[in-house]
């Protein structure tokens, strides 16, 4: 959509899919995550991931390439701030996975393992203190019935992903929805995009295959994009340096 009008970063507008990961943190209250055990979760990361670029510098370089499992963290006596239980595991593996429709097609991207902690990261976003206390709670619970369903009486804790992506996307995806991969138009004036995205941002999770538009798509044009290791939202995070570079 910013292409359409005013090349900028961090390009995301998709609202079909907004926020779907909040129901596998606050509609069961067991299955909340809180913010006291992300760390223990960032250490296991980063202790099976950080080193794969061949250096250990506290963040993961590329984390698609991560094959953390959470299982590693099941608690093996009484629950704490270092282990996970069961439901605890299968709500960070659905994190990490994003919302699927019944037949495993892929919604929304997946939080992205390595960079949970932080000022601005999923302690603010995802694991609050309580489930009805972080940022994407505040989200779901307004701009579900308000601005995407219309309807006040509708919770995220009844959403279908096969029934309700749809009806948003039919619904409010015309006018908020920028998921259009034909940039034709944009090059034809002239147009020269640069991209950036931080790869722990847990407010909009990076798909690098959503970048893939203006390097392979229609109107394909030269573009480069910057995948910000270490990044949490906008510009908050311990970046590295050295993003990962896509041209």
């Amino acid at each position: 959509m910013e292409s359409l009008r005013e090349p900028r970063g961090a390009l995301h507008a998709y609202y079909g899919g907004l926020r779907l990961d909040l129901q596998a943190t606050a509609v069961d209250p067991a299955s909340h995550i809180p913010a006291g055990k992300l760390p223990a979760i960032e250490a296991a990361a980063l202790a099976a991931c950080d080193a794969l670029d061949g250096v250990k510098d506290g963040v993961i370089d590329d984390p698609t390439r991560c094959t953390f499992s959470p299982a590693a963290l099941r608690c093996a006596g009484p629950e704490s701030d270092s282990c996970l239980t069961e439901r605890q595991i299968a709500t960070l593996q659905k994190l990490y996975a994003g919302p699927r429709t019944s037949r495993g097609e892929p919604v929304f991207p997946g939080l992205v393992p390595g960079g949970e902690t932080g000022r601005g990261g999923w302690g603010l976003w995802v694991a609050a203190p309580a489930p009805d206390r972080s940022l994407q709670f505040a989200f779901a619970s307004q701009a579900g019935p308000y601005l995407l369903h219309q309807d006040p009486s509708y919770s995220f804790r009844i959403f279908n992903v096969d029934r309700d992506v749809r009806f948003r996307n039919e619904r409010v995806g015309l006018v908020l929805n920028a998921v259009n991969p034909d940039l034709s138009a944009f090059k034809r004036r002239g147009g020269k995009l640069i991209l950036y995205h931080g790869w722990s941002d847990a407010a909009l999770p990076l798909k690098p295959e959503s970048h893939a538009v203006c390097l392979s798509g229609k109107g394909c044009l030269k573009c480069r994009v910057w995948e910000d290791v270490g990044r949490w939202w906008v510009n908050l995070g311990r970046t590295s340096g050295f993003p990962l570079v896509r041209e």
